[in-house]
């Protein structure tokens, strides 16, 4: 069955550069009007570091918003798949593919480089499996490039300036990526960021891949928090919390991170979400969440997050006493001032508060 979930981390730390190129992208002004024009490079020299690069930043593209191929998308797809069944028409199909873009986009295109290349990677142990990683390079000092044509072969070949370490250092320079999956695997069909516009990508870019959002901001922040909520539920009936921490203090923190928020990143909620006095615990805690949000295809994304979304009884949190007394509130409970000290045969609860109403409806 197709896994809704975006790469594992075991297979984004497995992933291999197989093909490379890059073409250039120059924009000449004339008066009122632009021209774009594409250099068609046949062959590129990466260092070590800078390979190392482009496969660091295809992790951080794993996290990006997911998307399905339109009605009549696809056709990239179909060139990875061609790619891998022949290898040779690597260096055409990446010129179309160049062409293709600057063509999509012309009248704020900015001088730079089309990234374009076939990778490989572990979806699992012993089974091999590939996708096309794409890259939209403005033209920056930290990306220092020449290229001129081979006279014995007449090949234009590109070289990256390999005394630049700032390229490691500066991914400013990337305003778009993308991962196009190449097999059945996954429920969606491409991974795409655009700095631009946070998790969204531009018009035009969308445009180029023929892809639209498989999940909308609004399902996917309402699933996050309902996915913690029942995660935490079953962790509070396993006993698996500690110093303090409970239901509650969990999912008010869940909407705590989804109220306050604009983007989401699977890491950093999981990482606001879970607290535990034990170390121990606390990363047992954080793993299993991580898998409940892989299984409910939230992990690995980057969306908008829109905090009206979360259904009326995934905002507030509860505790009743035995005398029937109930203290409701939303979000993480140090904010609303609520302390709680389980001693031996009973539990204290402190409120502080400037103010308290009486008489409320």
């Amino acid at each position: 069955m197709p896994l809704d979930s975006s790469f594992t981390s075991e297979q984004r730390d497995s992933i291999k550069i197989k093909s490379f190129i890059f073409h250039v992208i120059e924009v000449k002004k004339n008066h009122n009007s632009k021209s774009v024009s594409v250099v068609e490079i046949d062959k590129v020299a990466l260092a070590p570091a800078q390979e190392k690069f482009f496969t660091d930043h295809f992790k951080h593209t794993a996290e990006g918003t997911q998307f399905l191929f339109t009605t009549y998308g696809g056709n990239l797809k179909d060139k990875g798949l061609d790619l891998i069944q022949n290898p040779s028409k690597f260096i055409q199909i990446s010129k179309d593919a160049a062409h293709e873009f600057t063509g999509h986009h012309k009248t704020q295109m900015s001088d730079g480089v089309f990234v374009f290349s076939l990778v490989e990677y572990d979806f699992a142990p012993g089974q091999p499996e590939h996708a096309l990683f794409l890259l939209k390079f403005n033209k920056q000092s930290s990306f220092p490039y020449s290229y001129e044509t081979d006279l014995k072969t007449g090949e234009m070949v590109a070289t990256v300036d390999a005394s630049h370490t700032s390229l490691v250092q500066d991914k400013k320079a990337i305003s778009k990526s993308a991962i196009i999956d190449l097999t059945n695997e996954f429920t969606w069909d491409v991974l795409a960021i655009d700095t631009k516009d946070g998790p969204g990508v531009t018009d035009y870019f969308r445009d180029f891949m023929e892809v639209t959002p498989k999940d909308k901001g609004e399902i996917l922040t309402d699933k996050a928090n309902n996915t913690v909520r029942k995660w935490a539920r079953a962790a509070e009936r396993n006993q698996s919390f500690s110093g303090g921490e409970n239901y509650n203090t969990v999912c008010g923190r869940s909407f705590e991170y989804l109220n306050s928020n604009s983007t989401f990143k699977t890491d950093d909620f999981i990482k606001y979400v879970v607290k535990d006095a034990s170390p121990a615990k606390e990363r047992a805690l954080r793993n299993t969440l991580e898998e409940k949000l892989k299984k409910e295809g939230v992990y690995g994304q980057s969306f908008s997050i829109v905090p009206e979304a979360i259904r009326t009884g995934g905002k507030a949190v509860k505790y009743v006493t035995d005398e029937g007394v109930e203290i409701s509130y939303t979000g993480d409970q140090s904010k609303s001032r609520i302390e709680i000290d389980v001693q031996e045969h009973q539990t204290v609860m402190t409120i502080t508060t400037k103010k308290l109403k009486t008489d409320v409806k």
